[in-house]
């Protein structure tokens, strides 16, 4: 249990202002402004920058940006991971199971209740990887999942769960979802329904207890490689 508590310890000072200012980029900058910084950095070097590696760079700087930021959780994560090695790839298992489990449920539940058919996890990794596979499989598969697990759950699930649990797991996943849910309509995927948003929720809930089981955020790193590949 002790070392369960120190590899999910508490956020220091810089790593809850740095790591604010981080996830702030990430919710409300990236998805309105990266592409007219690109435009305009395209207009005064007089040559565009494909749309698959501006995603590449941007992933890239925010990897860097995160790792620098949370290098300690990354140090004491990775310390537990290996003094803990089977129990960790247990818990991961079983969040894997969970994960289709619920997400079958939903999905099935919602196609007969509402006649909601989309699974909304698939359907923006589809649309993000439709025009060029190989080329966005870095992104998908490795550089978001890294970056989208110190921020909501080291960051957001990390800096809650000392004070409330319940507000730990409720932020987390709310922030998530509303991510995924802005992403879909800027898509124009149109209005995503509570079948939709649920599907998200489930997905933020069973990464959330996955860390909150074993301490090591790579366990959620683990979960979510697997996921966004398998998918």
């Amino acid at each position: 249990m002790a070392k369960k508590r120190a590899a999910s310890a508490y956020l220091t000072d810089f790593e809850m202002m740095a790591g604010g200012v981080l996830l702030c980029v990430y919710l409300l900058f990236l998805p309105f402004l990266s592409d007219k910084l690109f435009d305009q950095a395209a207009y005064l070097l007089g040559t565009a920058v494909p749309a698959l590696l501006r995603e590449q760079i941007v992933y890239w700087v925010l990897l860097l940006l995160a790792a620098g930021i949370f290098c300690r959780l990354l140090v004491t994560a990775t310390q537990y991971l290996w003094a803990a090695l089977s129990q960790t790839i247990a818990a991961a298992g079983l969040s894997l199971v969970l994960f289709y489990g619920l997400n079958e449920l939903l999905f099935r539940f919602f196609e007969v209740v509402l006649g909601a058919k989309v699974n909304l996890s698939d359907t923006i990794i589809t649309a993000q990887t439709a025009k060029a596979p190989q080329e966005s499989l870095l992104v998908m598969v490795v550089l978001m999942p890294i970056v989208e697990e110190l921020l909501f759950r080291g960051y957001v699930f990390g800096l809650l769960r000392g004070r409330d649990r319940v507000m730990a797991y409720g932020a987390s996943c709310l922030l998530y979802t509303a991510l995924y849910i802005g992403r879909l309509l800027l898509e124009g995927g149109g209005l995503p329904g509570v079948a939709l948003v649920l599907q998200y929720l489930t997905v933020s809930a069973v990464l959330a207890w996955s860390y909150d089981k074993t301490g090591t955020i790579w366990t959620p790193v683990l979960v979510h490689i697997t996921v966004n590949a398998l998918a």
